[in-house]
């Protein structure tokens, strides 16, 4: 099951914008019971569940802002 990149809209608005505050994910975390849990911890998941089910790596890259494949994988 892969995913084209030719449906990633390179003109695509970020998932979170910059005023995601830590106040906010604080607030969630709280309210979920979950103390210790890092927001990157969510995006290390998020990427991971993508890759496990065929995402290519390009697009993971991508909505993960990362600056190279590398780093993604």
């Amino acid at each position: 099951m892969h995913q084209r990149l030719s449906c990633f809209n390179p003109k695509q608005e970020k998932i979170f914008n910059r005023r995601f505050s830590q106040y906010r994910w604080t607030k969630i975390r709280e309210k979920l019971g979950l103390c210790d849990f890092k927001f990157h911890d969510l995006r290390k998941t998020f990427g991971s569940v993508l890759a496990q089910n065929g995402v290519f790596t390009a697009v993971v890259q991508r909505l993960l802002e990362h600056s190279s494949p590398d780093l993604t994988n």
